[in-house]
């Protein structure tokens, strides 16, 4: 199952290549005023579900808001993988048809992940800069290649279960970390 998720995706990414470089149309005028839903197939690929909005204003500026949620549990319950996150973002597009971009991003969601003994929960924030390329795949759909680096905040605690009672092992921590913070192989439809 691993392995035909990885096929796909590689099948996918190279077809977007491919498909970008034999098209050349002009994006300049098309996506003015325009909004696109948008889904980043990595986040798929952990079993994540999410969703984003695009509206371009102009040609060179669009305002995005990206959304994702998980709620996955197993072995009796014990085992799980809860996430919800939200992440607004100004691009500012370049380049004769526009597909490169550059933007500012911020993240905030909360998690909760418990693969074993020990359990974490807790909230995220942060911000950072983004950076990309979109790729026409016809009039309808583009796929975009994506990249984030910036500041990430963690405010959780760690936990245990015992005897279905769940306990905290340790008071409230923190962690701040300078990383990536997004990576996206999204598709987006274009909405008329």
């Amino acid at each position: 199952m691993h392995e035909q998720r990885i096929l796909f995706t590689t099948a996918l990414l190279l077809l977007a290549i491919l498909s970008g470089y034999a098209q050349t149309q002009d994006r300049v005028d098309a996506d003015r005023g325009k909004f696109s839903f948008r889904t980043n197939l990595l986040y798929w690929a952990v079993a994540t579900p999410n969703l984003g909005l695009e509206w371009k204003p102009s040609a060179n500026i669009g305002f995005l808001i990206n959304g994702a949620y998980s709620n996955w549990t197993w072995s009796n319950k014990e085992n799980h993988h809860r996430t919800l996150l939200i992440q607004p973002e100004i691009r500012f597009y370049m380049g004769k048809n526009k597909n490169g971009f550059i933007g500012i991003e911020e993240h905030a969601g909360e998690f909760n992940f418990k693969f074993g003994d020990t359990g974490y929960q807790g909230d995220i924030f942060g911000g950072g800069l983004t950076g990309g390329y979109r790729l026409t795949l016809s009039k309808s759909v583009d796929m975009e290649l994506s990249l984030g680096l910036g500041y990430t905040s963690l405010k959780y605690e760690s936990y245990r279960r015992s005897n279905g009672i769940t306990v905290r092992k340790d008071g409230e921590l923190r962690k701040s970390v300078i990383s990536p913070t997004q990576a996206g192989i999204s598709l987006i439809w274009k909405i008329k």
